[in-house]
C-alpha cells in the first residue's frame, strides 16, 4: 500500500507541470499573434501615408502648373476634394496664402484620412510664383536672402573652364603671315630665264 501513496503525488505533480507548460505555451501562440497583428496596422499605416503624400505632391504639381499667367488667380485658390486611393478614402484641402512684393502664394496642401488607430493627416506646403519658371527662380533666391539683380545670375554665360581667349595663340603656330617653308611665293621667279 506504501508504493500506491507514492505514486498519486507524482501524478499531480506531473499534471500540474503539463497544465504550466500549456499555459505558457498559449500565452507566447497569444503574443505572437498580437505582434502579427500590430505589425500589420504598422504597415497599414506606412503604406496610408505613402499614398497620402503622393497625393498630396501630385495636387501641388498641379497646382503649380497654371496653364497662363492669366489663369494664375482663378487656378491656384483654397478649394477641396476627396480622392479615393488604395489603402483608405482621402480628404485633401489645401488653403492658398497670397503675398505680394514679390508676387507668389503659399499652399499648404493637408491630406487625411482615418485609420483603426484614428484620424492621421500629412501635411505639406509649397511656394508657387507668378511669374514664368525663369522669374520664379529668381524669387526663391530672393526669399532665400539673395538679391535677384545679382552680378552672378544664371542666365549670364560663365567660362570657368580655364581658357584664354585673349587672342594669344600658344600652340606653336605662327600665323604672323612669314612662311619658313623654304618656297618663296613673292612673285619672283628665280628660275634663270630672261624673256
Amino acid at each position: 500500500m506504501n508504493k500506491m501513496r507514492n505514486t498519486h503525488p507524482q501524478q499531480g505533480i506531473a499534471m500540474l507541470e503539463l497544465v504550466i507548460a500549456v499555459l505558457i505555451l498559449a500565452f507566447g501562440v497569444i503574443s505572437l499573434g498580437a505582434m502579427q497583428n500590430q505589425t500589420m496596422g504598422n504597415s497599414n499605416y506606412s503604406k496610408a501615408m505613402a499614398e497620402a503624400s503622393v497625393i498630396a505632391e501630385k495636387k501641388l504639381e498641379e497646382l503649380r502648373h497654371f496653364p497662363t499667367l492669366s489663369d494664375y488667380d482663378s487656378t491656384i485658390a483654397t478649394a477641396s476634394s476627396a480622392v479615393t486611393g488604395t489603402n483608405a478614402e482621402y480628404s485633401t484641402a489645401w488653403v492658398v496664402t497670397n503675398h505680394t512684393a514679390p508676387d507668389y502664394k503659399t499652399v499648404t496642401m493637408t491630406v487625411s484620412w482615418e485609420d483603426r488607430y484614428g484620424p492621421q493627416s500629412v501635411q505639406l506646403s509649397s511656394l508657387i510664383a507668378q511669374d514664368e519658371p525663369v522669374e520664379g527662380g529668381k524669387l526663391l533666391y530672393t526669399l532665400s536672402g539673395g538679391s535677384p539683380s545679382s552680378s552672378n545670375t544664371p542666365d549670364e554665360d560663365t567660362d570657368d573652364s580655364g581658357s584664354d581667349d585673349s587672342g594669344n595663340d600658344d600652340s606653336g603656330n605662327d600665323d604672323s603671315g612669314n612662311d619658313d617653308s623654304g618656297n618663296d611665293d613673292s612673285g619672283n621667279d628665280d628660275s634663270g630665264n630672261d624673256d
